[in-house]
């Protein structure tokens, strides 16, 4: 395989990287934002009128942070198949499962962290639900 090939395969997986960067970005945003609610909430909870809101942004933060982690490790997925596709240049050992394995694994990772953001829309929904039912 000449070295230009190896650097087409290896392109793939950056590729995915770059994809899970702007999801990262995006859920690490969510996750200041429900923070900085949740401190808002707690300076003006006189008399835990707020309680469960909080527990609500708290269930919510901890869906964005498995998300968040998720992604994190979907990254060094990536990035660990690219190196395995980089090293079939230069040793002549196989390893095209451990590399489809892996990215697999990091598509996996990927797949996961949608499903906790999903869960998280879920949770904010009924937060705005909740408020509109008290107003």
């Amino acid at each position: 395989m000449t070295s230009s090939e190896v650097i087409q395969l290896m392109i793939s997986p950056a590729f995915m990287v770059s994809s899970c960067s702007i999801l990262l970005s995006t859920s690490s945003n969510k996750s200041s934002a429900v923070i900085d609610r949740i401190r808002q909430l707690s300076e003006e909870n006189s008399n835990h009128k707020h309680q469960d809101q909080i527990q609500l942004l708290f269930n919510r933060l901890h869906k964005i942070r498995n998300a968040i982690f998720c992604y994190e490790l979907a990254i060094a997925l990536f990035i660990i198949s690219s190196l395995q596709i980089g090293l079939i240049s230069f040793t002549q050992i196989n390893f095209n499962t451990a590399i489809v394995i892996t990215f697999l694994a990091g598509m996996t990772s990927v797949l996961i962290g949608i499903i906790y953001l999903w869960l998280e829309s879920k949770i904010s929904f009924e937060i705005i639900k909740g408020k509109i039912i008290e107003e």
